[in-house]
């Protein structure tokens, strides 16, 4: 029975390695596709520009490139700022149940949804 409890302290704690690098990696995702938007927007309002007159025919192709660069400064600014905020409160949410797990169990809410369903048909 030790040895069951070993193996469960030891393998809570790679959880939780795994999770915060997991998370990392889906707000990477997360960050490429907001970049990719918001150069598509870029690219959008460029081309926009151009059609209604404000851009010379001999400029189209900078002020594509313009519009490209521009979105993808825009983007990664807004993702970079948007996921150090997500990953700085799942990094608070790990600490805060690093350091009291009894606060887990007692606000699971798996547990807490489970009494409330009603009943199967």
């Amino acid at each position: 029975m030790s040895a069951l409890r070993y193996v469960t302290t030891c393998c809570r704690g790679w959880t939780a390695i795994v999770n915060d690098d997991l998370i990392w990696r889906a707000l990477l995702c997360g960050a490429i596709v907001v970049m990719a938007i918001a150069v598509v927007l870029g690219l959008g309002c460029a081309w926009l520009l151009h059609a209604f007159g404000f851009v010379r025919d001999e400029l189209i192709n900078e002020s594509l490139q313009m519009g490209c660069a521009l979105g993808l400064l825009v983007g990664g600014i807004a993702a970079s700022l948007l996921s150090t905020m997500l990953d700085s409160s799942v990094a608070m949410v790990f600490v805060s149940f690093a350091e009291n797990p009894s606060a887990l169990q007692v606000h699971d809410m798996t547990s807490l949804l489970l009494s409330t369903a009603p009943p199967p048909c």
